[in-house]
């Protein structure tokens, strides 16, 4: 006869098991998370977030005469700050199926949709804190998926705004990203004729400008190109153990699983008390019904 322990307090090996499911959680989340490429991913031990952002990219350097001295130059700094945003997932597994032995099945069904709920969860707080940031916009010649669309022309447009808005060094001119909504892959994909060689818009254009391109539901009308680097901003997650993030209990239904995640996206702006930043670009209306 199975102990089904009403009431009674959780054990070791429960705790186990539901830290355990939380770490494959989290671990599918990242699978599936289109914004991972958008800024880099920051694991942190704090819910509270502190970044000294310099105000200078860089000093100017000093040509001297012999035996001069250099002219001393402070670094200020300003701090962006913020705290870090929770969510929650919670399944129960019924006793009705774990007594037709059936709860492996749905703990990984269960699984699967909160990993899902998770990464669709972050993609909307990334994607939608990102845009918000967009210091600089352009609007498209025309709908990519009409006929007078020119995708290549806009995203070379947008390429110039960014290199000539910002100090980009050699290595971020190769991580800068093209996001667009997913409704227009089949339009990118088309196939196109260069040299006498068939191949798709998209790839013809990330090996001509050295950018990577993204299709995502996240965005609707809208693209957004934005330089993947610290400098930008970053997507931070709770790593720390101070705060539980996972339980389990038995209930008078069946055993309930809940697990509770930390993140929030930090944008580096441009100066003190602001919220854009010029390594964001929007790429207005790009999709056109």
């Amino acid at each position: 006869m199975v102990n089904y322990r009403y009431g009674t307090t959780t054990s070791d090996e429960d705790i186990l098991r539901a830290d355990t499911i939380r770490e494959i959680i989290e671990r599918q989340a990242d699978t599936m998370l289109a914004g991972q490429n958008v800024l880099p991913q920051r694991p942190m031990p704090n819910l509270d977030i502190r970044l000294s952002i310099p105000n200078s990219v860089y000093f100017d350097i000093q040509q001297l005469a012999e035996n001069a001295y250099a002219d001393a130059e402070i670094l200020e700094f300003f701090d962006v700050e913020g705290s870090m945003l929770k969510f929650a997932n919670k399944f129960v597994v019924s006793y009705e199926t774990i007594s037709r032995q059936l709860e492996n099945e749905q703990i990984r069904m269960s699984v699967d949709q909160c990993a899902r709920t998770l990464a669709l969860a972050k993609d909307m707080e990334i994607f939608n804190t990102v845009k918000e940031a967009a210091g600089l916009d352009i609007t498209a010649t025309d709908g990519w998926n009409q006929d007078d669309g020119d995708p290549a022309g806009d995203i070379a447009e947008g390429l110039g705004e960014l290199i000539d808005s910002n100090y980009l060094s050699d290595a971020e001119m190769g991580r800068i990203n093209v996001f667009y909504p997913a409704k227009l892959y089949g339009h990118l994909m088309k196939p196109i004729e260069v040299n006498n060689i068939l191949m798709s818009f998209q790839n013809w254009a990330q090996r001509e400008y050295q950018v990577n391109f993204y299709p995502t539901k996240r965005l609707e009308d809208d693209a957004l190109m934005v330089v993947n680097s610290p400098e930008t901003g970053m997507h931070t997650t709770y790593n720390g153990g101070d705060v539980p993030q996972s339980f389990f209990k038995d209930t008078e239904v069946g055993q309930e699983y809940t697990y509770f995640s930390y993140f929030r996206t930090i944008i580096v702006p441009e100066e003190k008390g602001g919220n854009d930043s010029n390594r964001v670009l929007e790429l207005k209306d790009v999709f056109q019904s």
